[in-house]
């Protein structure tokens, strides 16, 4: 069957943060060119999080040298990973399994675990839906 992938922009309504998030600014950032992100504010447990319709999803934003742990949980299973990059990169944060098609969840959570290795960057995240099937999307 085919499929397409549908974005979700890090600044839209589609998307729930919790905690504290501020806007990204790309003065003086060497990867400011590519994207603008919001940022996670150094405390523990800040996190965005997304409902989509369909079959894969990516997570992208990048990986810095003030950056630690993040998690990401789909539907319940939870898996950390290391944001921390000497070199700051631009990247996907996540790309899950295939999945079953229907409604998954996505929650991004700052594993901040001390404080110079505090922030968390998501531009935005991209969903492989089926075309035929409604586009489902809620915060």
């Amino acid at each position: 069957m085919p499929s397409a992938n549908f974005t979700i922009d890090d600044t839209s309504p589609l998307i729930q943060y919790a905690g504290i998030w501020r806007a990204g600014n790309d003065t003086g950032d060497p990867l400011g060119h590519l994207r603008v992100a919001l940022v996670a504010v150094p405390l523990v447990w800040t996190y965005t999080t997304f409902t989509f319709n369909g079959t894969q999803v990516y997570v992208y934003g990048a990986k810095r040298d003030n950056h630690g742990p993040y998690s990401i949980t789909l539907d319940g299973t939870t898996v950390t990973f290391d944001g921390f990059s000497s070199t700051a990169l631009w990247t996907t944060l996540f790309v899950s399994d295939a999945l079953t098609e229907g409604l998954h969840t996505v929650t991004v959570t700052n594993q901040m675990r001390k404080s110079t290795n505090a922030y968390l960057d998501i531009d935005y995240a991209s969903s492989r839906i089926c075309p035929l099937l409604p586009i489902i999307l809620k915060p």
